[in-house]
Order: C-alpha cells, then structure tokens, then sequence
C-alpha cells in the first residue's frame, strides 16, 4: 500500500507543475479586462453638468427670494401716482399677497389665514370660500375645547387641520402672485428635473465604473495566482522525498484502518479469546515446545478418536499435523497421519511421500484404509503411517458411502495410540461427513499470528459448534506466511 501511494505521489508531483506551468501559459488575456478610460471620462463630464445645473437653480431660486424681499419694501413706501394704472394695481396686488403671506409665515393661525383669504387677488376663486368654510369648522371646535385644549389630541388634530388650509392658502396665493408678476414658476420644477436626471445618470456610470474596477480585480488575481502556482519549482530530490513521506503515511494510515477494521491474532491471548478454547501450544523453531505440545494432545482421553487438525491454509495444517506427529512417534507412540487434502498434499508433500493412492480411493473407490497405508514413513523407522490425500475425486460420492468410510476409519484408527487427521478448506463437506462418522471429538484450530484475523477465527469455532464436534484447543503458528485466509470463497471451499 505505501510503494502504491509513493508512485502515485510522485507522479503527482511531478505532472501537477506541468500542469501548472500549462495553465500559466494560458495567462488571462488583456481582452478580458474591462477598459475603464470610457467611464471615468464619462463621469467627469457628468459631474461638471451636475455642478452647472446646481448652480443655476441656486440662482434661480436666490432671484425669487431677491424679488419677495424687494416687494416687501416696496409694500412699505408710500405710493405715488403712476401713469400705468393697470401697472400699479397688478404691483398693488402682488405686494399685497407678499405682505399677508410674511404674515401668515410668521403667525401660522386662523386669523392669518383669514387675512390672506381676504385678499383681493384670490378672494373671488371658490376654493377660497370652502377652505374659509372649513377653516371656521375647525375655530368652532376649538372653542370647544376650552383653555385645556392644548394637550388634548383631538385638538392637536384640529390645529393640523387649520395648518393644512393655511398651507392651501398660500399656495394659491404664491401661483397668483407668480401670475401677476410675469414669473414663469415652471423654471425652477425644470431645472429641478434636468438636476435629478443628471444626478441618476451619474450614480448608474458610477455603479458599472465599480462593476467594472471588481471584475478587473478579479483577473488580477486569478493572473497572479497563476504565475505563483507556475513558479513551482522543486528539485528532484525534494519531490522524491515529499512523495516517500506521502507515501509511508497514507500507506500506515490505511494499514492501521484495516487492521483496526478486522484485527488479526497477535499472541496466545488473541487467539484464546476468539476460539473460546485454551492455547494448547505454539509451533515455533523450539523442540521442546512441540514435544509439549504433542504430549497434550497424545494424553487427552479421546486421542484414540481421530483428531482434527484445522488450519486456514494446506500447509498451515499440514505443519502442524506431521510436527505433532512425528514428535509423538519418537516418543514410541504408533501414529496415523490422515490427509485429506487432494489438491496440494501438503502433509504427503513435507514427509516427502507420494500423494496417491490415498484417503480419496477409500472415500470414493470403496478401497481399504489399509490398502492405501504407507507405513514408516518418518526417519529412522518410526512407528508413523501416513494416509496419503490421493487423487481428486471424479464426483461427489453419496452420503452413505462416505460414512461407511468414516466407520472404517474409526475402527481402524482404534489399532494405534494416535490419530491424526489433517483438514483444509478443499472438499470439506465431504470431509466433513467422513468425520462426523469417524466419531472425531477433537479439533485443535491453528490459526497463524498476524495473517488470520479473528473474525475469521471466531467463524470456523462456530462452523464446527454447527457440526456438533466443537475445537478443544488452539494451537498458534508463528512466523512465516502459510496463505490466505479461512474467508476463502464456497467454490475453493468445495473443492471445485
């Protein structure tokens, strides 16, 4: 997994710069900026108007007021005769309008109002009638109010009411005084409108110039983010480094997950907890270990019942089985050695025996346990027979046949001190029946440390729980890898 991650990091780093260096070449291009020369230009000029058109209408509006103040103290002089009398009565008019309508400025009450009312120039509009009808309404109730009605908030509503005729009022009379002097009052409400046209012309120029400054923005830094990612630049030997520590830390990361995702059986205590059943012994290079483990086994009060030896691969099992073995015949013990494994022979193969005929012959043939026995197969004549695995078997045989061979062998083991019968994963239904029939009440699972998990473990205690023949002991093998797992797929399991 780490070698896995220390490749790819590497050609990570290695094509990620080209990459980078592509892009840079691909630099935004100067068509992609927005020209704001346009758009400034456009703003001065919009300001210089806007600044004219305040102007005017500030002039506009100072000679109104010049005007108002200058008929006011024409409205004080004496009058003197004038040969245009239709002149004079027009001015006699308008200045007598200014005058009620300084008056009503300062004094905005009822009697102000009915003063300006009064006056000549608006006294025959019948506007002025209604609004003088109304105003008299207001008074009235008013009075009725009495000296406390000041607080009252029905009285403060009909004080706005008189304010409001007042306000109607004057401006009346301001539209009649514009007429008599000639103005045209329609000058200052046009350059009012020429003003706020310009001022939206202005804040919609400046809303596309800072559009526009943003989206310059924008460029500048996808430009410069490019040339920093195009300055990339390690040397060979940074790379190699950073893509090996990549490497070993995804690598251990993802080891770690797995494991702790489906531990395996690190010590006796792993293995222990998982089976249910004592650690009768651990296989390993100590002689003096396996002789131990032998005498277990040998001194069990079943041992003259076939014993199990089940491990998750051939050669795990087979290791096993001829160590127990042959430990147990140089103690003069007379041992059987079963193997029922016809694809590998495994047990055949670590004695140096040949795999056929064997075990399959009598299972599946009819043959004798003794026709197909190969007696003294361990150094020095020890009293060790071997039953080799044989050919495979062409078919399935039938039920019944495969427990009168289970039968047979059970008498048949009776006749030694030990017997031993080696199991994998290869024809195990068959393997099994042959077993069951064989009256084999001791099985020794052998899982190997640090390649059988314990979920694997835990699932062959419960296959055998399930064949009513439960595992009685665990023995560990240590350090060497002896193949796949217990979770090995039907088909292998079926031999097919």
């Amino acid at each position: 997994m780490a070698g896995m991650v220390f490749v790819v990091a590497l050609l990570v780093l290695v094509i990620v710069p080209r990459r980078e260096q592509q892009a840079a070449e691909r630099l935004p291009a100067i068509a992609e900026r927005i020209d704001t020369t346009p758009l400034l230009a456009r703003e001065g000029m919009l300001r210089t108007r806007l600044r004219a058109a305040t102007g005017q209408l500030d002039s506009t509006r100072h000679a109104l007021a010049a005007a108002d103040s200058a008929d006011s103290v024409a409205a004080t002089r004496p009058r003197q005769h004038n040969p245009l009398a239709s002149a004079d009565s027009v001015q006699a008019l308008a200045r007598e309008l200014t005058r009620l309508l300084a008056r009503a400025e300062r004094a905005p009450l009822p009697a102000s109002y009915r003063d300006l009312a009064g006056a000549r120039a608006v006294a025959g509009d019948p506007r002025v009638e209604a609004w003088l009808d109304s105003l008299g309404r207001v008074e009235r109730a008013q009075r009725a109010y009495g000296s406390v009605g000041g607080v009252d908030a029905g009285y403060v509503s009909l004080s706005e009411r008189a304010n409001a005729i007042g306000a109607a009022l004057a401006a009346l009379a301001r539209q009649r005084r514009a007429q008599l002097r000639g103005d045209d009052p329609s000058d200052t409400l046009r350059r009012r409108a020429e003003l706020d046209t310009l001022q939206r012309e202005l804040d919609a120029t400046a809303r596309g110039l800072a559009q526009a400054r943003a989206a310059n923005a924008r460029v500048a830094a996808a430009v410069e983010a490019a040339r920093e990612r195009a300055n990339i630049d390690a040397p060979p030997l940074a790379m190699l480094g950073a893509a090996l520590a990549l490497g070993l830390t995804i690598g251990g990361a993802v080891s770690l997950g797995v494991e702790l995702a489906s531990p395996r059986v690190a010590s006796a205590r792993d293995a222990a907890a998982a089976a249910g059943v004592p650690v009768m012994g651990q296989l390993d290079d100590d002689r003096g270990s396996v002789e131990r483990l032998a005498r277990r086994v040998a001194g069990d009060g079943a041992a003259r019942l076939p014993v199990v030896i089940c491990a998750e691969t051939p050669l795990a099992a087979a290791r096993v089985a001829v160590a127990i073995a042959t430990a147990s015949a140089v103690e003069g013990l007379a041992v059987l050695l079963v193997d029922t494994d016809t694809a590998s022979a495994a047990a055949s193969g670590l004695l140096r025996r040949r795999p056929a005929p064997g075990a399959s012959d009598v299972i599946a043939r009819g043959a004798a346990w003794s026709g197909v026995l190969d007696a003294h197969v361990g150094s020095h004549s020890l009293p060790l027979d071997l039953v080799a695995a044989g050919p495979p078997m062409p078919r399935a045989p039938d039920t019944i046949t495969v427990e009168e061979a289970g039968r047979a062998l059970r008498a048949f083991a009776a006749d030694y001190d030990l017997a031993i019968v080696c199991v994998s994963l290869v024809d195990r239904p068959i393997v099994d029946v042959l077993l069951a029939a064989a009256g084999a009440r001791q099985v020794l699972l052998c899982p190997v440390r640090g390649e059988t998990t314990l979920t694997a473990l835990r699932r062959e205690r419960d296959r055998w729980r399930g064949l009513g023949t439960a595992a009685t002991g665990v023995v560990l093998l240590h350090g060497e890898r002896t193949g796949g797992p217990w979770s090995a797929s039907p088909r292998a399991a079926a031999g097919d």
